[in-house]
């Protein structure tokens, strides 16, 4: 089993990856509930409006910090961090509006849950597979 130490720098990069994640997750949780608004009530106003923004971050900020924090460091350890958070962000965001579109109750597990994580996963496998390098041939002239 792969064994690593846990350092001050490597400690730091938790830690900011946590962050920018759980800052792109609130972001785009209250994107997420300003088109629900758009969509379910007509405009972005109501007496709901800003408490629905505010759900929808704390949902996508708690999605970022955790999911995001381990994708990043299981998955796409050698991808971008900013493609890391961008793209697994979009797909989350891509996963609620799935949902959205098939699921009529808007308070269901499977939106605010499920679905986010499920887009998230998604799109950091297809992050990975895009960016994995092929195996260069093994240098032989060393050999001789």
């Amino acid at each position: 089993m792969l064994q690593t130490r846990l350092t001050p720098r490597a400690l730091g990069v938790f830690a900011l990856v946590a962050c920018f994640g759980g800052g792109i997750g609130a972001l785009a949780g209250s994107v997420v509930a300003a088109v629900l608004m758009i969509l379910w009530n007509g405009g972005l106003g109501g007496h709901l409006a800003l408490a629905a923004y505010i759900y929808g971050g704390a949902i996508g900020a708690g999605h970022g910090i955790v999911l995001g924090s381990v994708l990043a460091w299981t998955l796409l350890r050698h991808v971008a961090l900013w493609r890391v958070i961008t793209e697994v962000a979009c797909g989350a965001a891509i996963g609620t509006a799935i949902s959205v579109a098939a699921f009529s109750d808007p308070s269901s597990t499977v939106i605010l849950v499920i679905a986010p994580a499920v887009g998230a996963t998604l799109a950091a496998i297809r992050l990975r597979l895009s960016s994995a390098t092929p195996a260069s041939p093994p240098d032989l002239s060393a050999a001789r």
